[in-house]
């Protein structure tokens, strides 16, 4: 399971068949209604850069919802999006630097390292 799912369900602590099938039927459940209940909603990750306004405005005209924006420096903003499922895609910004250098390109690393949902960027 990925990142949503073992939020909602740690099955590695479970040993029992049962308690395994319960833990899923839960997973399933909750799957089904953050689906039904969600719209799309887009995270942008802002690496200092004056083109991300240019992609709110094209995400929101798109999609019909205003977009999620943090700053590429915001770790536990971010953590605190996901654990809410607040979006369900990311775009990630250009920005100047270097993605090697940690202060330019900051929590996207991690992201793309482990892509909680689709990016973009």
């Amino acid at each position: 399971p990925g990142p949503r799912a073992r939020a909602h369900c740690d099955c590695r602590l479970r040993s029992s068949q049962k308690g395994l099938r319960d833990c899923l039927q839960g997973l399933a459940t909750s799957l089904v209604i953050m689906s039904a209940s969600r719209h799309p909603r887009t995270l942008i990750v802002d690496n200092y850069d004056s083109y991300t306004h240019n992609l709110f405005q094209l995400f929101w005209t798109e999609t019909g919802h205003e977009p999620l924006v943090i700053h590429n420096n915001e770790e536990q903003k971010f953590c605190s999006l996901q654990a809410d499922h607040a979006f369900s895609n990311i775009v990630i910004s250009p920005g100047p630097g270097r993605p090697e250098r940690v202060e330019d390109f900051g929590i996207c690393k991690k992201i793309l390292q482990n892509p909680p949902c689709p990016i973009f960027g």
